[in-house]
């Protein structure tokens, strides 16, 4: 998903064999568990690399798998630790050598503050708007600053820019251009094209996201308009409701995935994810009412959620986990990752409708080759942790008071390139967990 691989125009090679080559995977178990921190620890994991060779965690003090508090990148195959700059580390390069700690890009031992936070998957370019308006690419590299919009004037009326995404190798932009009419530009700096699309401005419940393949290939595009109907409860009219896998430079629409049942408040969300490649786009979609609960302050809820993958030759949708607990709707999903190629998409579920009960839970694993679902609880059920929270309690456990022990299921689940490694926190917002694959997975 992060490797830095310059354009191979695959569009025109994957019909027919890879048809059959998806037709002839096995479903794939990730039944070896282990803990690396428990769910009492005071360490955290954050983020895994795509080759599975780092992790990084936070921790509050020392643990059993680093030394103290702070931010640590940690070695699997070792366990030697490198202490990292103090901040949120939101990303991490595939072979972890480079990782984005809050404004500062940690990259093999040096620090560095790019011009942005907007940056590639590899962390190796970012995109920026400088001080002059225009909008620019940064290499991590060399300090490198190319301007992008030479020869790609801005129409009338724009008044700004913003930048949003840009391609591992920086040769392929992403950024939005405000003004009367809101565009999303998508610039081929060595094809000298330029893609532009419609982006709505979010009145009259109209919504449009794009995603940036971190190869530059392709874009998703997911578009939708809204409307709130009070009769007979609260509930969303979608209608049109449409996810777009766009190539670049071209812009031709490789597959279009319409949601079928945006009359009936099935909306699509702006929960994008496409492949490295962009041979695979994931979207998300979910049926929400405002009221679930006959309590005298209504509770809004997801009374059914799915995650539709789609790619040039067709598209599939999969139900997510639900949770063990008792409760209410069907819980909605949090945070989501892809494996390289598309094939995986690990997910979780809050445990609760309850807005105040902010618990992630049930991590699962989807298989868009296969059809199968796995559920990362079960074989074996995970530690427990104790909870002091009585409302947590009583609306999980079905018993009031506290504390009370609850299973410490996983957590923001992530997914090594080749699908082979998982890696989570726990319930409890602490802990290590990891699930792997025998044999190795092809993501």
């Amino acid at each position: 998903m992060r490797t830095l691989v310059r354009r191979t125009r695959w569009w025109a090679l994957l019909a027919a064999p890879l048809v059959l080559a998806l037709a002839a995977c096995e479903p794939v178990a990730h039944s070896s568990f282990t803990v690396r921190e428990s769910p009492a620890s005071a360490v955290t994991f954050r983020l895994l690399s795509g080759d599975a060779s780092q992790v990084v965690v936070t921790a509050t003090a020392a643990g059993a798998t680093v030394p103290g508090p702070g931010v640590w990148r940690v070695d699997r195959s070792d366990g030697s630790v490198v202490e990292l700059p103090a901040g949120e580390p939101t990303k991490i390069s595939s072979d972890g050598e480079r990782v984005l700690v809050g404004t500062s890009l940690w990259s093999s031992g040096s620090v560095l503050t790019p011009p942005s936070t907007v940056m590639s998957e590899q962390l190796s370019f970012a995109l920026f708007v400088d001080t002059d308006g225009q909008v620019k690419t940064w290499e991590t590299a060399t300090g490198t600053v190319t301007p992008v919009e030479t020869g790609f004037p801005r129409p009338a009326g724009t008044t700004s820019a913003i930048a949003k995404g840009v391609s591992d190798d920086g040769r392929t932009v992403q950024y939005e251009l405000q003004g009367s009419n809101r565009i999303e530009r998508f610039v081929d700096l060595d094809a000298g094209a330029a893609v532009d699309r419609p982006n709505g401005d979010g009145s009259s419940g109209q919504m449009d996201r794009f995603v940036l393949a971190a190869r530059g290939d392709a874009f998703l595009h997911i578009h939708q308009v809204c409307d709130l109907v009070l009769d007979p409860e609260p509930h969303d009219l979608c209608d049109p409701s449409w996810a777009e896998l766009v190539k670049l430079p071209s812009g031709a629409v490789a597959r279009r995935y319409t949601n079928p049942d945006g009359g009936t408040g099935m909306r699509l969300t702006d929960r994008g994810f496409v492949s490295a490649s962009g041979q695979v786009a994931w979207v998300h979609r979910e049926q929400w009412q405002a009221r679930c609960t006959a309590d005298p302050t209504p509770v809004g809820c997801v009374t059914s959620a799915q995650m539709v993958t789609i790619w040039e030759h067709g598209d599939r949708s999969f139900s997510l986990p639900t949770s063990p607990f008792p409760s209410i709707g069907t819980n909605d999903v949090d945070s989501v990752d892809v494996s390289a190629r598309g094939r995986f998409l690990v997910a979780d579920v809050h445990l609760s409708v309850y807005t105040f009960i902010d618990k992630q839970g049930l991590a699962g694993v989807i298989d868009r080759s296969t059809g199968s679902t796995e559920n990362l609880w079960g074989n074996p059920l995970p530690p427990s942790y104790t909870e002091t929270n009585s409302v947590t309690c009583s609306l999980l456990r079905g018993t009031p008071g506290s504390p009370c022990s609850l299973p410490a299921f996983a957590v923001g689940p992530q997914i090594s390139d080749d699908g082979r490694v998982i890696a989570t926190t726990s319930m409890s917002g602490k802990g290590w967990y990891e699930y792997e694959a025998d044999p190795p997975a092809a993501g």
